[in-house]
């Protein structure tokens, strides 16, 4: 008998996937997530190399679309799911980070269905700034509270976040080659 999808599931079509990461913020950190957007496409394009994409809401966001319905196209589009916490994005009340989170944990949890003994697919790729466990201890969050990608007790510069991102994705990328 066929192994059966859970109704949760959450196909992504590799074919439709456009973007590196979909990076999900709050507008009071959107000054930085432009700012590492346009590192991560200058270093990922260096030598030549096609520049990594971002899709990010203040560039990317198509008018006259049904917001959930936006969110659920484009992180489909979108390799990963850079999340950027910061205590402003824990405190908000506006519900689209934790839609987008919410979603992309079935996106990753679809991924990884059938993944017995192997390394989970990482989908949510969280960058934790200025942030302390006990903001996200009792959140969905609290599950990639040790990423290595950037610690939350690190302080690292913008440039340095999207060299980790650009080195990530290739690492990646080789692994499931």
């Amino acid at each position: 008998m066929p192994k059966r999808r859970p109704d949760w599931f959450v196909a992504q079509d590799p074919a439709s996937i456009c973007y590196a990461y979909f990076i999900s913020h709050v507008g009071e950190d959107g000054d930085e997530v432009k700012e590492l957007k346009q590192e991560i496409e200058a270093l990922s394009g260096r030598g030549g190399r096609t520049p990594l994409d971002c899709f990010l809401d203040r560039h990317n966001w198509p008018g006259g679309n049904e917001n959930t319905a936006v969110i659920q196209q484009y992180l489909l589009k979108s390799q990963y799911m850079l999340t950027w916490v910061t205590p402003a994005y824990l405190q908000t009340v506006r519900g689209w980070v934790w839609v987008e989170l919410a979603y992309a944990d079935l996106i990753e949890a679809s991924i990884n269905l059938h993944s017995f003994g192997r390394r989970p697919f990482p989908y949510i790729v969280p960058v934790f700034r200025g942030t302390v466990f006990e903001q996200v201890e009792r959140t969905l969050l609290v599950d990639y509270w040790s990423s290595k990608l950037v610690r939350p007790d690190e302080d690292v510069s913008i440039k340095e976040i999207a060299r980790r991102l650009v080195d990530f994705h290739e690492q990646e990328a080789e692994k499931h080659l």
